[in-house]
C-alpha cells in the first residue's frame, strides 16, 4: 500500500491499499498539479488515482495487457500518461477517464517520462537496440517529434527545462 504522511509530526496520517494489492509492488506514484489526486502504476494492469480527499479510487487502463512503473500528470492536472513495460506510452483524460493516445515506437519498458511545461510535448526514455533511447512526441499530432541519440546505456532520468526548449537526461 501507500502511506502519506505529516511531515510536520512524522506521523502516518493515511494509508492506501490498491483494491487487487495481494502482495503486489506499487510504482511511480506522482502528484497531481493541484494536491488533491495520487496516481500510481501497479504491478497489475493499469493506473491507479486515488482522490485524497473523497478517499475515492479510479482505476484506468484495466483492460490493456501491459503495467505501468512511471506514471505523469499534465502541468495543468487533466491528463495522466503512463509509461507501459510495452514500450508504449498511454495517456487519459481524467475528466472523463477515457484513453485519448498511445504513443507507440520504444523497443523496450520505458524507463521515465516527462511533459514540457506546456503539456503540449511529451519525452519518453527507454533502452534501444545501440543504446539509450530519448522520443520526443508532439501530442497535438500523437507522433514522435525528435529521437534524441548518445545514450550509450538506458535513459533513467529525464527533465525539461523551465521554458521547454532544452531536456536534460541520464
Amino acid at each position: 500500500g501507500i502511506r502519506l504522511w505529516d511531515l510536520t509530526s512524522s506521523e502516518n496520517v493515511r494509508f492506501l491499499r490498491h483494491p487487487d494489492n495481494n502482495g503486489n509492488y506499487i510504482y511511480g506514484l506522482a502528484w497531481s498539479p493541484d494536491g488533491h489526486r495520487l496516481a500510481s502504476g501497479t504491478h497489475q494492469h493499469g493506473v491507479m488515482i486515488w482522490d485524497v480527499m473523497t478517499r475515492t479510487e479510479t482505476r484506468l487502463g484495466r483492460e490493456l495487457s501491459t503495467w505501468f512503473p512511471q506514471v505523469a500528470w499534465s502541468p495543468d492536472g487533466t491528463r495522466l500518461a503512463g509509461a507501459g513495460v510495452d514500450g508504449s506510452t498511454y495517456i487519459w483524460n481524467v475528466s472523463d477517464n477515457m484513453l485519448e493516445q498511445q504513443l507507440a515506437g520504444h523497443q523496450s519498458r520505458i524507463s521515465c517520462l516527462a511533459w514540457s511545461p506546456d503539456g503540449t510535448r511529451l519525452a519518453t526514455g527507454a533502452s534501444g537496440a545501440e543504446g539509450g533511447e530519448l522520443f520526443v512526441w508532439d501530442l497535438q499530432r500523437g507522433q514522435r517529434s525528435k529521437s534524441l541519440v548518445g545514450h550509450i546505456n538506458v535513459v533513467s532520468a529525464v527533465a525539461w527545462e523551465l521554458g521547454g526548449t532544452r531536456l536534460i537526461s541520464g
